[in-house]
């Protein structure tokens, strides 16, 4: 009993146990280039190892292998730049039957796509031939790397001298330096780049591994709006005020009749035997209390409009517009509920009225939940106004308020977004740059720093793409 005990324990431990590059190759451990090998192979399989358990870092690949491994990681970032379907490649000797055929024309037409970068698949691999089984020079992988990367956002000092055995007179030369300068690749320990050097499996795994995390600043699509925060409106807020007797039979009513639609809405109906808990007619309840004259006119109108499925659209129309201008009468603009209010009437009030009431419960508003929920519905409304400076305006106030690196990250995409619907590219980015070093220096951790930093070069990188 105790040896079979042991052996379940060591079992657990060894499913437990880390998984390491050198614990999937038997020829890897301790070799320079086995976290990126693991990467390449495990993380994001890019690459495969052989059938006997080897990797062989230290061997060559071929055009055809490095073609198909450019092409993987364009698809892992979600191909991020539009493809040239209309560019075929035309080589004597690649043909539709080969097996990284399809691989090679996808890489070559999302290369042509990317038209900040100034490298053909063609000027890489010159000649009537390409040569798919022929061994790939350190030199080649580098320009078909360079061609997919993301724009530079810095103009850093490149000089030719840094890696000294590329050809000063060779215009390509420069690509291969700002790739050195960018910390995609690296020389050797003599200064030397070696460009007619066959680049080895390992080098292939750990250029991927580089070549992805720039490509992962255009994974996702940040020049379109998004929600400052979750416009999570599940509650049944009640509207009271500072200003409202709670304390009449009315309010009473009120409040029974919002929860029995609470009720309702979880359960479905209100059993029989429960019925004297609860308002079994809480839509008729509301109707009388607004026809007898009930303060609470936000309240009626917001469940009546939510819940009453008889009203057309018109009669919303009039009951939110009414709601409206009885809070901008009300001597009090904080009123518990307004967030939700707004969010159900955005679509069916008035557009001025609707943003009269926002505009002055915003003002108004303490709590940051619901203030940034109200600028995420008054964003919206100004959008669709057209009223770009407004929207702008909205999102500055969102990054004065808040200490949430996550809301700063959301605001400074919808700055861009609206920047964009009003000014030109160039505008947009100097706005951007203008904005951030005084959020980066204003962040207090590192992840915070790294988390916004990463943010604002996507940004920046994607409207370069523009």
């Amino acid at each position: 009993m105790l040896i079979r005990i042991l052996t379940g324990i060591l079992l657990i431990l060894t499913v437990l146990a880390p998984i390491s590059a050198h614990g999937i190759f038997s020829d890897t451990r301790d070799h320079w280039a086995d976290d990126h090998i693991f990467w390449a192979t495990f993380d994001y399989p890019v690459f495969s190892g052989y059938p006997d358990g080897t990797f062989r870092p230290e061997n060559s690949i071929t055009r055809a292998e490095y073609l198909t491994m450019i092409n993987k990681l364009l698809a892992l970032a979600n191909d991020p730049y539009q493809q040239k379907t209309t560019e075929r490649i035309s080589y004597r000797d690649l043909y539709e039957n080969h097996w990284a055929y399809s691989h090679i024309q996808a890489a070559h037409q999302s290369i042509e796509g990317a038209t900040h970068n100034d490298i053909s698949l063609t000027e890489v691999f010159s000649g009537p031939l390409f040569e798919p089984e022929k061994r790939i020079s350190r030199y080649e992988a580098a320009l078909a790397s360079h061609a997919i990367l993301s724009p530079e956002t810095d103009q850093r000092d490149s000089q030719l001298n840094n890696l000294w055995d590329l050809d000063e007179s060779d215009p390509n030369s420069q690509y291969i330096q700002e790739l050195e300068t960018r910390g995609i690749i690296s020389g050797f320990p003599d200064g030397s780049f070696r460009p007619e050097a066959p680049i080895t499996r390992a080098e292939a795994a750990a250029l991927s591994r580089k070549i992805f995390e720039d490509l992962e600043y255009l994974k996702e699509n940040f020049l379109t709006p998004i929600p400052l925060i979750e416009m999570d409106f599940s509650g049944y807020p009640v509207f009271s005020m500072a200003t409202m007797d709670e304390s009449t039979d009315n309010h009473r009513r009120f409040i029974d009749a919002v929860t029995s639609l609470e009720y309702i809405s979880i359960v479905g109906f209100i059993p029989y035997e429960e019925r004297a808990l609860y308002d079994p007619n809480p839509i008729e309840t509301l109707w009388e209390l607004k026809e007898g004259g009930y303060q609470n006119e936000l309240g009626i109108s917001y469940y009546l409009i939510k819940y009453d499925d008889s009203l057309s659209q018109q009669e919303k129309r009039e009951l939110a517009n009414d709601a409206i201008n009885a809070y901008l009468l009300l001597p009090v603009e904080q009123v518990d509920g307004m967030s939700a209010f707004f969010k159900i009437t955005k679509d069916i009030s008035n557009p001025d009225l609707f943003q009269q009431g926002a505009e002055r419960y915003l003002e108004a508003v303490s709590d940051e939940e619901k203030m940034l929920r109200t600028i995420n519905l008054l964003a919206e409304h100004y959008q669709r106004q057209n009223l770009w400076d407004s929207a702008e305006n909205i999102y500055h106030k969102a990054i004065r308020q808040t200490n949430e690196v996550g809301i700063i990250k959301n605001a400074m995409q919808n700055l861009a977004y609206t920047s964009l619907q009003h000014r030109s590219t160039e505008d947009t980015i100097q706005l951007m740059n203008d904005h951030r070093m005084s959020i980066l220096d204003a962040t207090t951790t590192s992840g915070d720093w790294e988390a916004l930093h990463f943010k604002l070069e996507a940004i920046q990188k994607q409207l370069l793409l523009q």
